[in-house]
């Protein structure tokens, strides 16, 4: 009998140090999966930010040289053709899926919202932009004031919501950095 207790304290204590063992390996594995998360998170949001003010530069251009010439008998093309035209950055939101899939109890809903406003305001972004298209294409070739301040309306519509995502960009990774350095 003794034998038997034993033996079983044995196989008990062996069970408990494998299920502690299997606990330790499956928190070191999320937390791992959750750090590379929040890298790729940091890195697409430095991606997009970089060309999102390359376009922001581009678009202010082009508002500047259609204020320029909204007075003259100047088809909207040729300002256009002045300027650096019509930019579209390419925004991916591929973290916010990434990160979305993390073990629930990994999450940061901080972050999670952050990731759901950039990815809003770059839909929103797009809805703008193809609005501008819509309009641009049947009155690509009009010199009148009125057309060329409709542009401009649209296209300062457009750059106050880019304006918007860059800051949410750059709050994003100076928040990100406070959090690394104390982390480290």
């Amino acid at each position: 009998m003794k034998s038997y207790l034993k033996d079983l304290t044995v196989v008990a204590i062996g069970v408990l140090i494998a299920l502690l063992l299997n606990s330790f390996k499956e928190s070191y594995q999320a937390n791992q999966y959750h750090k590379t998360s929040l890298k790729t998170i940091e890195s697409e949001i430095s991606e997009n930010l970089s060309d999102l003010n390359e376009v922001l530069d581009k678009q202010i251009g082009t508002l500047d040289t259609l204020k320029k010439y909204q007075s003259k008998s100047i088809a909207i093309d040729q300002l256009f053709a002045k300027s650096s035209g019509l930019q579209a950055a390419t925004l991916r939101n591929v973290s916010l899926e990434f990160y979305s899939r993390n073990n629930v109890s990994n999450i940061d809903y901080e972050i999670m919202s952050n990731l759901i406003r950039m990815k809003s305001l770059s839909e929103l972004i797009t809805v703008k932009l193809n609005k501008l298209v819509d309009y641009l294409y049947p009155n690509i070739f009009e010199k009148s004031e009125e057309s060329k301040l409709l542009t401009i309306m649209y296209l300062e519509n457009l750059i106050e919501s880019e304006t918007q995502l860059t800051q949410l960009y750059k709050s994003y990774l100076e928040e990100h950095k406070k959090v690394k350095s104390n982390m480290e």
